[in-house]
């Protein structure tokens, strides 16, 4: 899924062609990161729109990817606030943009209605491996993109 992802942002963006375009993305457009979690939501319903399954297949995977690149920020942030001498808050940093708010939200969203869903086709038997069991870290993120945006409106 982010190899999709990251395919259909660098053909948007018309940068390429490259032998490796994963990598070209990681080592050329780190700045694009932001715009590439929007491309994993719509990458997850694009993959199941094309198989005919249902999105619950695909939200895990996303929603790792979304977790994993968000918490990878901010941690990085909190780690070289002094190394880098960064002033909190940050001026419109891509964490807290809007369509990064929204995709995380999307996402959160859409584990819940498949959480829901998944519980009572099997009577409140979920298992461990699904999207509910992500859902307490995806809060977590969409509160620290909410609370990061609130942070620079207010200054």
């Amino acid at each position: 899924m982010l190899n999709d992802a990251i395919h259909e942002l660098m053909s948007k963006i018309q940068e390429g062609p490259y032998e490796d375009v994963l990598r070209a993305f990681f080592r050329l457009r780190t700045a694009d990161i932001g715009r590439l979690i929007k491309k994993v939501k719509d990458a997850a319903k694009s993959a199941a729109r094309n198989t005919g399954h249902d999105i619950a297949q695909f939200l895990l995977e996303a929603n790792r990817i979304v977790i994993t690149i968000l918490h990878s920020a901010f941690e990085y942030r909190i780690h070289n606030v002094g190394t880098y001498g960064l002033e909190m808050p940050m001026i419109n940093p891509w964490t807290s943009r809007p369509s990064v708010i929204d995709a995380v939200l999307v996402l959160f969203n859409a584990s819940t209605e498949a959480s829901e869903v998944q519980g009572l086709t099997r009577g409140t038997q979920l298992r461990l491996g699904e999207p509910h069991t992500q859902l307490p870290e995806l809060a977590e993120i969409l509160f620290a993109c909410i609370q990061e945006r609130l942070n620079w409106l207010g200054e």
